[in-house]
């Protein structure tokens, strides 16, 4: 379904099993749609929870992004506020809401900005870069049409770019015969952003100041091979009440081997569980209270290329 916004349609996923479990909104990873969260969203209903997935504006089949009438893109409160619209055009309120890599830094403003609107807030893999770092990806943004070039490596340029990501989220990936719906599925969503970019906008946003703001309870996630794992002590400090959890090797998000494995009774003492573990005491009202002392010390932060925005 959709659901109109000041600057356009938003597509909605939505699973459930009752239309008044609670809630949670879910915003994927760029440069993909939420057609990402297709096998973990069925493994989250099973524990008595709805699942509202949107495409961010500009990415899957919500409307395109218009530039701002100075001509520059969107900055991350410019995505925050038009998620907020969409989350109240559901006629959602005090909804979890979950974001990852670039979609966490929006859901952190959201939280951030909309205190009534969101009661709980999951954030996986936190770009928290200092600035040193996110002056160096405003220096590399080149979003854009490629150029044509003249052996046609131009036509590999869709593929090439959703294996960079893949290599990254899933180390020691292989392309198989099942893997590859996923890889032409990605490419599709590459496709619909016209290659636009999210990187000026994470370049702009000091994610620092925002989550020393977040009031509510947080749960932020991590993963041994997430590309963004060495700001994640750094991302905890900052947050006022949060716990953690780590995945153990890759994000399980990105392999539907684990998720579909894991039901919903799969222990996660081991840091195995898949993702609906991880969301589990973030849904509890009985989670955060009372909440823990992070008793975390900031992480040295490594830069990062642009590219891994």
């Amino acid at each position: 379904t959709y659901v109109d916004t000041a600057d356009g349609q938003i597509l909605v996923r939505h699973w459930f099993d009752r239309p008044t479990a609670p809630p949670i909104v879910m915003l994927h990873w760029t440069p993909v749609s939420s057609r990402q969260f297709a096998d973990v969203a069925p493994l989250i209903v099973e524990h008595g929870v709805q699942v509202f997935a949107l495409d961010l504006p500009g990415y899957g089949q919500s409307d395109a992004r218009v530039l701002k009438s100075d001509g520059t893109d969107w900055l991350i409160p410019d995505f925050a506020a038009s998620i907020a619209q969409a989350i109240r055009a559901l006629g959602l309120s005090r909804t979890a809401l979950y974001g990852g890599h670039v979609s966490a830094a929006i859901a952190a403003q959201v939280a951030h900005d909309e205190k009534e609107l969101i009661a709980r807030v999951i954030l996986d893999g936190c770009p928290c870069w200092p600035e040193a770092v996110r002056r160096q990806i405003l220096a590399a943004v080149a979003p854009g049409y490629p150029h044509v070039a003249a052996d046609e490596s131009h036509a590999r340029i869709p593929y090439d770019k959703v294996m960079f990501f893949l290599r990254e989220w899933i180390r020691g990936v292989e392309v198989n015969d099942a893997l590859l719906p996923r890889i032409y599925d990605y490419m599709a969503d590459l496709l619909a952003t016209r290659f636009a970019s999210s990187s000026a906008a994470l370049g702009a946003f000091a994610m620092e100041e925002i989550l020393a703001g977040v009031p509510q309870p947080a749960l932020a996630l991590t993963a041994d091979n997430d590309p963004l794992g060495s700001f994640h002590a750094h991302a905890l400090s900052l947050l006022r009440n949060a716990r953690e959890h780590r995945f153990a090797g890759n994000h399980p998000l990105h392999d539907p081997a684990r998720v579909r494995e894991a039901g919903p009774e799969a222990e996660s003492d081991d840091g195995r569980a898949v993702l609906h573990e991880g969301l589990g005491p973030v849904l509890d009202p009985r989670a955060h209270d009372p909440p823990p002392e992070p008793g975390v010390e900031a992480s040295q932060l490594a830069e990062l290329p642009a590219q891994l925005v």
